[in-house]
């Protein structure tokens, strides 16, 4: 799903802190925010959450939202904005120090979006905050060694293609692991009942939902997902309705517009009529139709929007 909707990495800085400190993160819309703990361990929240999270070496927290956040080494230490850090410049890569003396923690911080009409509506689908756990030796060895792949590749110049990989691993990684503790731990009090977060828990509706993304000009009814994944077709709607928020047909319905208004966005050689047929419509009309239900005007005056920015 997330190759479907194409993930791109882009990094901010790296963060080398020793002794008590502690500071507010900015905001960044539209974009997901990421720290990975390289070496050492703090406290990481959102600015409205009054709980802290504790990460230790391999772990990764990502806001979703790209909303305002603080990080400390301590619960009670004070904070400052990290914009009234000092800071230097290795090459192009900024790199924020506070603290001579002490522990150290070394972080690797930067954004995440999706180059994809469908970012705000997935987005939308994740829990505010993600924390991939290093949850074995193998994982903490793994995530520290990307971590610092990424912190040595970003020394002295922007970053290749190599070290953009790398950060989307970390990523997928962080996800999965944040699925799977989820998994592990049962549902809080306060987390969403439905969403992408909670599908991709459940193997059989997390491969009917990959299904749609692969191919959307597929004719993918409720009973046919259902087949595929091996389910009854009434248990298949049922299960699929509470997890993602809505069911099998409308999903598919957006993510068909979703796609096509990406097509639109991307091959101003295609004509509506193919871009329909691209998402599995037989004509413009019926393109048209369900793409204004979701997208807010015509395919047409979509485009025609796109050329004029």
């Amino acid at each position: 799903m997330l190759r479907s909707l194409r993930l791109v990495s882009a990094f901010l800085s790296r963060s080398h802190f020793r002794g008590r400190w502690g500071v507010i993160g900015s905001s960044s819309t539209g974009k997901m925010i990421f720290h990975g703990v390289s070496a050492g361990s703090c406290f990481v929240a959102r600015e409205a959450d009054k709980e802290l999270i504790e990460l230790h070496e391999g772990d990764v927290v990502i806001f979703t939202r790209g909303c305002e956040h603080r990080m400390v080494s301590a619960k009670d230490a004070s904070v400052i904005r990290v914009t009234d850090v000092p800071m230097r410049r290795d090459g192009a890569t900024p790199i924020f120090e506070m603290g001579k003396t002490g522990d150290e923690t070394r972080l690797v911080c930067g954004t995440f979006r999706l180059d994809h009409p469908a970012h705000a509506s997935v987005v939308e689908l994740l829990p505010p905050v993600l924390v991939g756990r290093a949850r074995s030796d193998a994982r903490r060895r793994w995530s520290s060694a990307t971590m610092s792949l990424i912190a040595e590749g970003l020394s002295g110049s922007e970053p290749g293609s190599e070290i953009v990989s790398l950060a989307d691993s970390l990523f997928v990684n962080a996800l999965t692991e944040a699925a799977a503790e989820a998994r592990a731990s049962g549902p809080s009090q306060d987390e969403r009942p439905s969403g992408l977060f909670a599908a991709a828990r459940d193997p059989r509706i997390g491969k009917a939902l990959a299904l749609v993304h692969t191919e959307p000009s597929a004719d993918w009814t409720a009973a046919e997902l259902a087949t595929r994944v091996g389910m009854s077709r009434t248990r298949f709607f049922d299960t699929f309705s509470k997890l993602v928020g809505e069911p099998p047909a409308k999903y598919v319905a957006r993510w068909r517009a979703l796609v096509a208004a990406d097509l639109l966005r991307k091959n101003n050689a295609l004509s509506t009529t193919q871009v329909a047929e691209h998402v599995g419509y037989s004509d413009e009309d019926a393109l048209a139709k369900v793409f204004k239900r979701y997208m807010g005007m015509s395919p047409t005056e979509y485009r025609r929007t796109l050329m004029a920015h």
